[in-house]
């Protein structure tokens, strides 16, 4: 009988423990973007990200408002690594609804122009918040 029990306490946590991960690993990625940006070795990036990105998710937030039928309005934050060529990935968002898997999505199909390099040639982080929409 105990170990049935161990079993169901094995596969709960196998099944719930990865949930709780990703809430804590979207907090995590979303206060290490939000703590470069706001430093002075993230202020080119912030900017570019103003100027180049945030321009184009108006028009992607509205497509994706009138193609999907029975669409959750809630809104959502979306943290991203946009790379050395201007292209968005590891894009996550949460609350992950179907109006913000949408705009993801689009997202990560764009190409944008290209960023400040990096001295190490690496990504850099990019925040979104998308608040609730009528």
């Amino acid at each position: 009988m105990w170990t049935k029990r161990l079993g169901i306490v094995a596969l709960l946590i196998t099944v719930l423990a990865p949930l709780g991960c990703q809430a804590a690993s979207f907090d995590k990625r979303l206060a290490s973007a939000e703590a470069f940006l706001s430093s002075r070795k993230g202020e080119p990036y912030a900017k570019w990200t103003h100027e180049h990105v945030a321009p184009r998710t108006t028009p992607i937030l509205q497509k994706c408002l009138e193609s999907i039928e029975g669409i959750d309005k809630t809104g959502f934050m979306l943290v991203a690594d946009i790379g050395p060529s201007g292209k968005m990935s590891n894009i996550d968002a949460q609350p992950s609804t179907n109006l913000a898997r949408c705009v993801s999505h689009a997202l990560e199909s764009e190409a944008f122009e290209k960023p400040p390099s990096r001295k190490d040639g690496g990504t850099f982080p990019a925040i979104f918040d998308l608040g609730e929409h009528p």
